[in-house]
């Protein structure tokens, strides 16, 4: 395993040429990854999180691998079960339908509050009106 940044593009990039003018710039960029990039793009500004965790198996310039493609795609699986299987220990994920349940009742209580300053006469007003309380 190898830890280090990673370019991200939406361009298909298998010139190793191209990689080599990346690198003059980037020279500590370890791996290049070319979907991300445009999934980033979709979810940036609109608040939807977004993690990638990718198992990389190509080399630039290079005959793919179906061995090495096999051995990504289980790394990257193992990594992400491990990974949920922590944060979900670590931080109960609430259903989006339960939050929103959760919410409308939150907004009920608040319209069935009193208002600030309410005074014992407002609240037989209130009362004798019909309001409930």
């Amino acid at each position: 395993m190898i830890a280090g940044p990673i370019a991200s593009s939406d361009r298909l990039i298998k010139d190793a040429e191209i990689l080599q003018v990346w690198l003059k710039f980037a020279r500590q960029v370890q791996a290049v990854e070319m979907e991300s990039a445009g999934v980033y793009r979709a979810t940036h500004g609109r608040l939807i999180p977004f993690l990638a965790i990718r198992g990389i198996s190509d080399v630039v310039g290079f005959k793919r691998h179906p061995d090495w493609t096999e051995y990504a795609c289980h790394a990257a699986a193992a990594f992400l079960l491990a990974f949920l299987k922590a944060f979900l220990r670590a931080r109960a994920i609430e259903p989006r339908a339960a939050a929103a349940a959760d919410k409308a009742e939150d907004d009920a209580a608040a319209l069935d509050a009193e208002p600030p300053g309410a005074t014992a006469a407002s609240r037989d007003l209130r009362s004798s009106s019909g309001a409930s309380s």
